[in-house]
């Protein structure tokens, strides 16, 4: 693979060779609502509008702007201030809402429908952004729509976060090799910072590149993890699992790793098999893997050369859509060594009706043995008909699932929420990539329901054991 392939995140490097500067943004801003504009004619890289735009000014009191409204228009705020010389200021921002658009000084920095979708429900940011601003006055451009995501009650409003970042800490959270090999170490938020930070700055275009089948050199490679560290950090996971998976021995409950996406491998006393394994070296898994599991016909849960090499071997592939040795058409029931799947089809979405299979997967003989239950990309609990307890739900947090619903049928000891940061989504539209922060706003959407369930959202590559 050639390395002009792979586009380079040029914000992030250039912008980094610049002298860093405190943030010293103004401390009012400009409002502006524009009621008969729609997203695509408001060009944040166009200042010629500001003389005759009607504008407010407001002040951001601990760095949050909220204001309710009756339509979901699009807005702007604006941050006129002037730098004591040429370098680089960092902010930390992020908005309730479908997306956002910065702009600084007649330049897009930055569009929210290329990264990970975010809320401002659990803090002041979370886009890292490099401002590379001029000596003199400078002009900043943050536009996005009114939202009711993460609303108390449930109202429309506009909701910005924004907080200065010092050097040392955007440092700390800065998407580089260095930091992803730290992330075990540091602090959980600081390491979802890192990886956000990473996805933030991929595109599908090359994530699908860098993921299709082919070999690369070693130099390719190199320069692939030069350019895009997140992508060192993915490969890392799968060595990670190569590695702990035939050391790990386990004598009762269940030992569980995660692969990105909603991929997991999971060995029980008796064998050892795989949920939705999506990864470029996915096949590297086959020798390890007694059976597979796949929930449905899309290329984020599923990687075919996996597939086929565990049918060459012989070994069950459990799906719905792909014919090989344990091709099936559920619901079915079938006992695989020391573990019991029951299986149920469910909706994706309005168009892909009955499209998922739901597994109740039960890791052992004994009563008292662990249930996994990934229902994959269900999206209707009321379709969530399980024949038996649920001690681990398995879910996507935004395909339609509402997860406090999900819950209240379920009553399952522990919530894992997957599907996140899925990087062949880093294109524009509805279908970004969904953040921690939806896991974090369904967590408190529960707690303030009186809902009481354990929630985890597991990081690729994590080794959890299940007792």
């Amino acid at each position: 693979m050639k390395t002009k392939e792979l586009v380079i995140a040029g914000l992030l490097f250039c912008a980094a060779a610049l002298p860093a500067l405190p943030l010293a943004l103004n401390e009012k801003w400009s409002f502006c609502e524009i009621p008969s504009a729609t997203w695509e004619t408001i060009n944040v890289a166009d200042l010629s509008f500001l003389a005759k735009a009607k504008k407010e000014m407001v002040s951001l009191p601990g760095g949050v702007f909220s204001r309710e409204t009756k339509e979901g228009k699009p807005v702007l705020l604006i941050n006129e201030f002037d730098a004591p010389s040429g370098g680089t200021m960092y902010l930390r921002c992020g908005v309730n809402c479908s997306y956002m658009q910065v702009g600084l000084n007649g330049k897009m920095i930055f569009d929210e429908r290329t990264a990970s979708a975010f809320s401002a429900g659990c803090g002041n940011g979370s886009h890292i952004l490099p401002l590379a601003v001029k000596k003199g006055r400078n002009v900043l451009i943050v536009k996005f729509f009114g939202s009711t995501q993460g609303s108390p009650d449930g109202k429309l409003r506009y909701l910005f976060a924004f907080a200065g970042a010092d050097e040392a800490q955007y440092r700390q959270e800065l998407p580089t090799r260095e930091n992803f090999a730290a992330v075990g170490k540091v602090d959980r938020h600081v390491a979802e910072r890192i990886i956000r930070n990473g996805v933030d700055r991929m595109t599908a275009t090359d994530f699908a590149k860098f993921n299709r089948p082919h070999h690369f050199s070693a130099a390719d490679l190199e320069r692939c993890y030069q350019h895009y560290p997140i992508l060192e950090f993915y490969d890392r996971a799968l060595e990670k699992i190569l590695r702990e998976v035939p050391e790990t021995k386990v004598d009762h409950g269940a030992v569980v790793w995660h692969l990105y996406n909603m991929g997991y491998v999971v060995k029980t006393p008796g064998c050892c098999f795989g949920i939705d394994i999506c990864h470029r070296r996915a096949e590297e898994l086959a020798p390890l893997l007694d059976f597979i599991l796949v929930t449905h016909n899309h290329n984020d849960h599923y990687n075919l050369a996996l597939l086929k090499a565990m049918a060459k071997a012989k070994k069950p592939v459990i799906s719905n859509f792909y014919p090989a040795k344990g091709y099936q058409a559920p619901p079915e029931h079938l006992t695989i060594s020391d573990v019991t799947i029951d299986s149920e089809r469910c909706d994706h979405n309005a168009t892909l009706k009955k499209f998922v299979s739901a597994y109740r997967i039960q890791c052992g003989r004994t009563d008292d043995a662990p249930v996994i239950y990934h229902t994959g990309d269900s999206c209707d609990p009321r379709q969530l008909h399980p024949s038996g307890r649920v001690d681990i739900h398995i879910l996507h947090p935004r395909i339609g699932l509402s997860v406090p619903e999900a819950a209240k049928l379920l009553s399952p000891r522990e919530i894992w929420f997957s599907h996140l940061l899925e990087m062949g989504h880093c294109k524009p539209g509805i279908y970004r990539p969904v953040d921690w922060c939806a896991a974090y706003l369904d967590m408190e959407m529960m707690k303030k329901q009186g809902i009481e369930v354990s929630c985890r959202c597991p990081m690729w590559g994590e080794k959890i054991v299940i007792p």
